[in-house]
Order: C-alpha cells, then sequence, then structure tokens
C-alpha cells in the first residue's frame, strides 16, 4: 500500500552576508555567482573586495564594502 510522504518545509530567515575576497578576476567571478544566488534568494550580499571591482560588483546587483 502506498504511503504519503510528508513534506518538511525549512524556512531560513534572510542574512546580511558579507564575502571577502582578494584575488584575481578570474577567480572572482564564481563569487559574484554565488552572491547572486543568494541575493535572489533574499539576502543581502557584499562583497568585502577591492576598489578596482567596483564596476563589476555594482553591474551584478551587489554591494561592495571598501574603506
Amino acid at each position: 500500500m502506498p504511503t504519503k510522504k510528508s513534506q518538511n518545509i525549512v524556512t531560513i530567515p534572510h542574512i546580511d552576508i558579507v564575502l571577502l575576497i582578494v584575488c584575481t578576476i578570474g577567480d572572482f567571478q564564481p563569487f559574484i555567482a554565488l552572491g547572486r544566488v543568494l541575493l535572489a534568494a533574499g539576502h543581502r550580499v557584499r562583497l568585502a573586495t577591492h576598489e578596482t571591482f567596483r564596476k563589476f560588483v555594482h553591474g551584478n546587483g551587489l554591494e561592495i564594502m571598501n574603506n
């Protein structure tokens, strides 16, 4: 006899996330992809990185943190 499976739904609260990245642009791009996925899930994502990447970060809809 088939059994009815119950679904456990877990609610994850929206959180502020800061990714610290010190690397070259090639190493940097996967973090942009990760940030975009987290942003789409409703989280606030900021990248702590070099000023050089500011335009690239903003162009992908993310925030940048630096001095």
